[in-house]
């Protein structure tokens, strides 16, 4: 067997025990290792893409509050963050 030939057959044996130690994820790991996976198929969203998008999205929420939208106090936030996201 040529060195590219065994090289390739021992990949795809990486592969396949991969594969395999993913199926054996919770679902939640596994979800996050598939969208890591989508992600770096090209999906079409460029870094300068993301960008815009979020420059987008901090000037709609700065005009919501220049306009009188709703807002919270930072305390009641970071409060309703740590319940949320702790334990």
């Amino acid at each position: 067997m040529t060195f590219c030939v065994e090289r390739h057959v021992n990949l795809l044996a990486m592969a396949d025990k991969f594969i395999e130690a993913a199926m054996q994820l919770p679902d939640g790991e596994r979800a996050e290792l598939a969208a890591i996976l989508t992600d770096s198929l090209g999906d079409g969203c460029s870094r300068q893409e993301v960008e815009a998008a979020w420059i987008a999205e901090v000037r709609r929420r700065r005009d919501a509050v220049v306009n009188g939208g709703p807002t919270r106090p930072v305390a009641e936030l970071f409060a309703h963050l740590r319940s949320k996201y702790t334990n």
